[in-house]
């Protein structure tokens, strides 16, 4: 049964770290603190204001560097989806590579989609993560929108998408397992390779 749900507002389609990590709200608050005793000490020079706000600037870059030190599974697999929507734009035989041996059918329908369709400026939005109880394997829901080119069709223009993924750590390697495409409107499926607008 999946559980724990995790949620990114927004990711551009190329590896980052997840700006909105555990610890932000608590960095928000040291640094608008730390502004409010900058700005009473400019106004009365107080030492204890002076005090204050040295003290919560350095635990303000303490707390900024513990989170961008952590790295949860959570944002390993965020950057495995981009890694592979990157892979997959540049038509890099890696791309096979992030997919599951556990899926042949959906290696040979990426290959051949790699062949037939040229996509461009691929961005990822309302990524969705949940994790079985085990942590053996993940489902990653997104949408995602992107210029393409498709053989005997020619540019279809911007075609955005809905997918629900799962995906199954090999080897210790986050690698893709299944690809159910929605229709971004109305959730109905839809074939993978087929424009949104047709």
């Amino acid at each position: 049964m999946f559980h724990r749900e995790y949620s990114i507002p927004f990711v551009k389609a190329f590896p980052a770290m997840n700006p909105f990590g555990e610890f932000w709200l608590i960095t928000l608050c040291l640094a608008i603190a730390t502004l409010i005793c900058l700005i009473v000490w400019t106004r009365h020079r107080g030492k204890i204001a002076f005090s204050l706000a040295l003290i919560l600037g350095v635990l303000t870059v303490i707390v900024l560097a513990i989170d961008l030190s952590i790295t949860t599974e959570n944002e390993v697999v965020a950057r495995r989806l981009t890694q592979l929507t990157s892979l997959f734009e540049a038509k890099s035989p890696e791309t096979l590579a992030m997919i599951s041996a556990q899926s042949p059918d959906l290696r040979e329908m990426v290959n051949a989609g790699m062949k037939i369709a040229t996509v461009r400026d691929l961005r990822i939005s309302d990524l969705t993560t949940r994790f079985t109880t085990d942590g053996s394997r993940a489902m990653v829901e997104f949408r995602i929108s992107g210029d393409m080119d498709l053989v005997g069709f020619g540019n279809v223009g911007r075609q955005p998408a809905k997918f629900d993924t799962v995906w199954v750590k090999e080897e210790g390697l986050w690698k893709l397992l299944r690809v159910v495409r929605k229709n971004p409107l109305n959730d109905s499926p839809m074939e993978l390779m087929r424009p949104s607008a047709s």
